[in-house]
């Protein structure tokens, strides 16, 4: 085989390696920085990490201009695309992550946060709140006491937890110091207030790592698929 050819196909397993690094990283690791500021060179913008750190080896790639010759503007984007489609990081609850279907994170049009929750956390919660017999208490954990709404507290942890920039301990531990800040005024109800509010931060902690987890990958998939969108990449 001809050195030449040789050298090309060594570039080429480099860059899938890297690629598929970014990928493996960003989607298993609970702290991955998964989210960077945009860069835009040699014709290719990205927002991930996956498409940076391709864009990263590609163009540590170019060739240095010999003497009198123009230097490298832009990276051929066929072979991009198609190392960045080898790229797809997986999608959240096992699913395929499509650049003409990515999910609704936080920041997205359309997403809506679900609240204080609607899934085990909250169950867990509820349950256990209904049978200690709290005075005032209206049965709702969005609004728990006249007067009082966790709402607010519930939706910023939904949105740190899917900003893909922000370890899960400082979210939680941000999430437990807002609800004591809520109970404050609570002056009838302050220690069933307290009460509640020291049991979802508990729960968070306890049961919060696959929420956060999920968040990680549903971002991961979503920056990807707008990278590939953003640099005209078929998702094939």
């Amino acid at each position: 085989m001809p050195p030449l050819t040789i050298h090309r196909m060594l570039k080429a397993m480099v860059r899938r390696l890297a690629v598929l690094a970014c990928a493996l990283t960003a989607a298993n690791s609970a702290t991955a920085q998964v989210l960077m500021p945009p860069v835009t060179a040699h014709g290719v913008t990205c927002t991930g990490m996956i498409c940076g750190g391709l864009l990263n080896v590609f163009i540590g790639q170019i060739p240095e201009p010999l003497p009198g010759e123009a230097a490298l503007e832009d990276i051929d984007m066929d072979q991009f695309c198609a190392e960045l489609r080898q790229g797809r990081p997986p999608g959240p609850g096992g699913s395929v992550c499509r650049a003409s279907n990515p999910p609704l994170v936080p920041g997205s049009p359309g997403f809506v946060s679900n609240g204080c929750g609607d899934g085990s956390i909250y169950s867990t919660i509820a349950q256990e709140v209904a049978g200690w017999g709290l005075d005032g208490y209206q049965g709702d954990l969005n609004h728990p006491f006249p007067g009082i709404s966790f709402l607010p507290a519930c939706v910023a942890h939904d949105y740190c937890y899917g900003s893909a920039t922000t370890p899960q301990l400082r979210c939680d531990s941000d999430f437990g110091q807002e609800l004591a800040e809520i109970c404050r005024p609570a002056i009838a109800f302050q220690s069933e207030c307290q009460a509640i509010s020291a049991r979802f931060v508990s729960a968070v902690a306890m049961l919060g790592h696959d929420a956060f987890s999920e968040s990680l990958r549903a971002k991961t998939c979503a920056l990807w698929a707008q990278d590939m969108t953003e640099n005209g990449c078929d998702d094939q």
